[in-house]
Parts: structure tokens; C-alpha cells; sequence
């Protein structure tokens, strides 16, 4: 299957955030991926699905019974390739000391045609690649629904750091029977020449030039666009 995705610029546009939220948000600086450290990270649970690059689904059965244990989905983009799990066999979600990881633990079962997969211990990391983040705290909703040749995922991100309000989002994927996925070797570069030893790209507060993009584009008052709640609804708008 294959998707195409895109990013606004560095607007909290439609994400109601925490003070946490969008202070964590304006010190951001997105070169922060051009670390070494980072260049190999894949996109964490909450963004998963929508970076570039193909998807394969398949099912783990039981070699005996033939009952269904999980969906595999493995994932090749730039960077790194992933394999998630979406165990369908019952198991319990692992205590809070439980290891996080980028993926996190990831449990399904079937509405009808539907299939919604709750994920938690998710590592600390980033629900927009512009910056919004995502805390270890973290959990995500999905639902995944297939219309002929077109699978529809909807996901619902809930974050008691760093958002006020769950962020939803859909992303459509198409099938391709004719699709080869390859593994994918992970380079790490110097990818920024005559960077200091050290260095690490971020805005101290109140220097971040590219906040006032996002009012300019789309004519919103800048409060509104990092008032979290508050400033969501139509309700606010009599006030301006």
C-alpha cells in the first residue's frame, strides 16, 4: 500500500495543546532530526502511518489452531524500517513500569468491519514532524476501516501533557498488489556541515521567528492558534 502525507509549517493549527504543549512546541527547532542521534529514529506511534513509504500487513496465526494471534505491519521509509504488532489474541496491556518503546504495545479487536487498536507505552516523541509533541504518556485510538481498494485509518491521539483536547486525523491508503518492499539500510551522516561539536538546534523562549507564520497564512489571530481550548471553539470568536 502506499500513501501520500504533507505538513502545514510550523502552525499548532487544529492541535488544541497544554501550556506544556506549545511551549514545547515554540522551542522546536525541526533540525533537530539532523543529529545523528535522530537521523535513524522512525516516526513514533502517534505518526506512524504517515511518512513516506510503502506498508505490508500480514497475519500471525497459530500453526496448530489457525487463530489469529496478531497483524504484522512492517514499514520501509527513509530512515529506518519498522515492524509493529497489533496483538488480537486477548493479552492484557503491560503494567505502567513497562518498557516504552517507539511503537508501543498495541491490542485490537473487530467492530463489525471495523478493526480499533489502542496503543500506550509509547516513547516520548512528536505527533507532527513540525514539532507538535507527544508525550510517554501518550495513547493512541485507531480505526481502520478498508473501502474496496482503499484503507481508511483514523487515529485519535490522547495526551494528558500535552494536549487539552484528543487530535484526530486520517490518512487513506491504496492498495498495490504489485508492491515489493525491501529492507532498509540506516545511514548515519554529517548531514549539517561545520556544525559545532555539541550542537543542538532549538529556540530559546520568545526567539522563535517562524511562530507568526501560521497567523499570516491562514488570517488567524496569533492567540488563537496557541490558546489551547479556550480559544477552539466559536465561542471565543465574539470575544475578539
Amino acid at each position: 500500500m502506499g500513501v501520500r502525507s504533507s505538513v502545514r509549517t510550523s502552525a499548532l493549527v487544529f492541535v488544541v495543546a497544554t501550556l506544556a504543549g506549545t511551549s514545547a512546541f515554540a522551542q522546536n527547532d525541526a533540525a533537530i532530526n539532523t543529529l545523528k542521534e535522530h537521523q535513524t529514529i522512525f516516526a513514533p506511534a502517534a505518526y506512524w502511518a504517515r511518512g513516506g513509504g510503502g506498508m505490508r500487513i500480514s497475519k500471525v496465526v497459530d500453526e496448530d489452531t489457525q487463530k489469529l494471534i496478531a497483524y504484522k505491519i512492517y514499514r520501509a521509509a527513509a530512515g529506518a524500517g519498522i515492524t509493529r504488532m497489533i496483538w488480537m489474541d486477548g493479552r492484557a496491556h503491560p503494567p505502567d513500569y513497562a518498557a516504552h518503546t517507539w511503537q508501543g504495545f498495541s491490542t485490537g479487536h473487530w467492530e463489525g468491519s471495523m478493526l480499533t487498536v489502542e496503543t500506550t507505552h509509547v516513547k516520548a516523541g512528536w505527533i507532527q514532524r513540525n514539532g507538535v509533541p507527544s508525550s510517554d504518556r501518550a495513547r493512541l485510538v485507531e480505526h481502520i476501516v478498508r473501502h474496496g481498494d482503499v484503507l481508511t485509518l483514523v487515529s485519535v491521539v490522547y495526551d494528558p501533557i500535552y494536549l487539552e483536547e484528543p487530535f484526530v486525523r486520517s490518512t487513506n491508503w491504496i492498495e498495490n498488489p504489485t508492491q515489493q518492499l525491501a529492507g532498509v539500510i540506516s545511514e548515519i551522516v554529517d548531514e549539517i556541515a561545520d556544525r559545532p561539536d555539541g550542537f543542538v538546534p532549538h529556540h530559546l523562549p520568545g526567539t522563535n521567528k517562524w511562530l507568526k507564520d501560521a497567523a499570516r497564512e491562514f488570517g488567524i489571530p496569533e492567540d488563537a492558534l496557541r490558546g489551547g481550548r479556550e480559544t477552539t471553539y466559536p465561542e471565543y470568536r465574539p470575544r475578539k
